[in-house]
């Protein structure tokens, strides 16, 4: 049984059923929640006149915020937000300045000027510090910016997914900078391969293939004239298509003679290019990961093929999901041992209409309880689900270019 009640008589332990205005019009996450602090008192009589308290569901003995269950709502909600938006601004800061120096490398090689390779470098030691502190936001921004095909683009997606990858296998700072050079730069030889080659949508002749195919000989040959990259780099540009099989090329070599970091660099490059619009497909990060475990001991290392799945988790950062109850949401981030329970910014109701601002929700609040099967992960999602852009939605509410 619900009752109106005036906002400047609600008590701790009431539960606010219903409000005098729209959800969506308010900072509350949820639509129903218990009082437990004056934070919620405060926020409650700031936003509204009055609500609809349900009687069954008060808890007069409640206190500030014992009940783990119950999400968090008002001032907390809005600092945790606020929180979530000054990650992503910060990673798109370091995220600009390693892409607009690619681009001018990839210019200079277009132009046969001598490329420097010091700033990039020194933005990628950047990238490395900003992604041990928090890898959550880069890799979540890598999948909010702009879906387009560029070779900048790619470039940069490789770079963060491999320096987390690298991360998560406990490379020391000094690899994961040699690691995060070889993915900027590994396809630096596509400069070289007439651009409607490099379309995957066109039916290519097996001399345009063979041509494709060469860009891994001719940025191993652009990679030796530049002052500054290290052999290993070098090695990379060049055998990231070999497959332990021996199926790959352009040496058909095994599993025993590939570099660990040639092998990482052909699990990001893949995963990338199927997950994005390079590669046509646009496939979810949870199908593009079924691809790789698939080719297992076929493309790629077994090992490294389980960890990179483990490292992303079930449902990878970034990738578009929809609850039980209806809510669409983007997995902003996942704890060790709770993957199945992500933290999700909520961008669509039941009904599939925008919330207005987006709502923060860590699922591992729900697992159990009376309401957990609501909050359940029913199903990934396929980025233009429900025809909504989630990406220019989310660019746009935090605050960056759309």
């Amino acid at each position: 049984m619900t009752r109106k009640v005036n906002s400047r008589e609600l008590k701790i332990g009431m539960y606010v059923d219903s409000l005098d205005r729209p959800w969506v019009e308010t900072d509350f996450l949820f639509q129903g929640f218990l009082i437990q602090s004056e934070d919620d008192l405060e926020s409650l009589r700031r936003q509204t006149e009055f609500v609809f308290v349900d009687e069954e569901k008060c808890d007069m003995s409640s206190s500030s915020g014992s009940n783990p269950a119950v999400p968090a709502s008002g001032q907390h909600a809005e600092k945790q937000m606020r929180e979530v938006k000054d990650d992503i601004k910060k990673a798109y800061i370091v995220r600009s300045k390693i892409e607009n120096s690619f681009s001018s490398i990839l210019k200079d090689i277009g132009m046969g000027k001598a490329v420097y390779v010091g700033n990039v470098k020194n933005t990628i030691k950047e990238m490395v510090d900003s992604l041990i502190n928090n890898p959550d936001a880069m890799l979540l921004l890598g999948q909010i910016e702009e879906v387009d095909a560029e070779a900048a683009s790619h470039a940069v997606n490789c770079l963060i997914i491999a320096l987390a990858f690298g991360h998560f296998m406990g490379l020391k700072c000094e690899e994961l900078e040699t690691l995060g050079l070889a993915a900027l730069l590994h396809d630096v030889g596509e400069t070289e391969i007439p651009k409607e080659l490099l379309d995957p949508a066109r039916i290519k002749t097996a001399g345009e293939e063979a041509l494709v195919r060469r860009h891994t000989e001719l940025g191993r040959n652009i990679l030796q004239k530049i002052e500054g990259i290290p052999l290993s780099v070098i090695d990379i540009a060049y055998s990231h298509h070999e497959q332990v099989d021996g199926q790959g090329y352009p040496e058909g070599v095994t599993s025993e003679q590939i570099s660990l970091f040639a092998k990482i660099i052909a699990l990001v490059d893949t995963y990338d290019r199927l997950t994005s619009a390079i590669s046509g497909k646009m496939l979810t990060c949870s199908e593009a990961s079924h691809y790789l475990y698939i080719q297992r001991e076929i493309k790629f290392d077994k090992n490294l093929t389980e960890k990179f799945i483990k490292c992303f988790g079930i449902y990878p950062i970034g990738s578009l999901v929809e609850l039980a109850k209806g809510d669409v949401g983007v997995v902003a981030s996942a704890s060790e041992g709770s993957h199945l329970y992500p933290r999700l910014i909520l961008v669509l109701d039941p009904y599939k209409h925008p919330y207005y601002p987006p709502r923060l929700i860590n699922l591992a609040a729900f697992c159990e309880g009376e309401n957990a099967a609501d909050y359940v992960i029913k199903k990934m999602l396929p980025r233009n689900a429900y025809g909504f852009d989630y990406r220019a939605y989310i660019r746009r509410e935090f605050g960056m270019v759309a």
